[in-house]
């Protein structure tokens, strides 16, 4: 998913999540969903920049990683932020998930903010990472 500079903030639980997920999955699954969510209330990155568009929730899945796959799916995402006319890509992408911020790195991002301080004691500690984008073309 992509947010571009003025669209509405990415919704981390939809209205209607928590009664779905009880009806799906019972109260104990519901509360743990509840909890998980709450911590990425915590030290939110705020996307502000007007000159850059928020890559969310990329995911390759394990059995395929290391194919190219993410290469692929990322070089098409920046190609639309600059289609748009936007001069940058940005990511936040968890402190823990080493493997991903090698990747990103390996595709010139680099680390433009982190989360710090008591927020990640309660939050995901995770940072924001960022490249100037150019398109497929090029």
């Amino acid at each position: 998913m992509l947010q571009f500079p003025g669209a509405p903030v990415f919704e981390r639980a939809p209205r209607g999540t928590l009664a779905a997920a009880l009806r799906e999955i019972g109260l104990l699954p519901t509360l743990q969903l509840a909890a998980t969510v709450s911590r990425t209330l915590f030290g939110v990155y705020r996307h502000d920049d007007a000159q850059s568009a928020l890559i969310h929730s990329v995911v390759v899945a394990a059995a395929v990683r290391g194919r190219g796959a993410g290469q692929v799916l990322i070089a098409a995402l920046e190609d639309r932020i600059h289609a748009r006319g936007l001069a940058r890509a940005r990511l936040q992408v968890l402190a823990s998930n080493t493997g991903a911020q090698r990747f990103y790195r390996r595709l010139g991002y680099r680390e433009v903010w982190r989360l710090d301080g008591w927020c990640t004691r309660l939050g995901w500690p995770s940072f924001v990472m960022e490249k100037t984008v150019v398109p497929l073309s090029s």
